[in-house]
């Protein structure tokens, strides 16, 4: 049903923002160095963000099994900051 469908895109929207922030902030400046640079400062900049380029392939791969349960947390953690001023104020009357 159409609800079974939004709370599908709801609970990967977080995951799929997640990714695609981190391949445009990994590939911005190579495609920038490629526009505006030459074959030799490709070279050596592929050279240069390599290992960063692996260790964030690394880090993403460990940490994406994990998105959804980040997404809950981020939930319930909205949830709370929307209700302890409430609660707060409610209580300091």
């Amino acid at each position: 049903s159409l609800n079974h469908v939004r709370s599908i895109l709801l609970d990967g929207f977080f995951p799929a923002t997640i990714t695609v922030l981190s391949m445009y902030l990994a590939n911005a400046s190579k495609y920038a160095i490629d526009f505006f640079g030459n074959n030799e400062m490709q070279t050596i900049f592929g050279i240069i963000v390599m290992p960063a380029t692996v260790f964030l392939l690394l880090v993403q791969f460990l940490i994406h099994p994990y998105l959804n349960e980040l997404n809950e947390i981020r939930k319930i953690f909205f949830l709370l900051s929307k209700s302890l001023p409430l609660f707060l104020w409610g209580w300091a009357f």
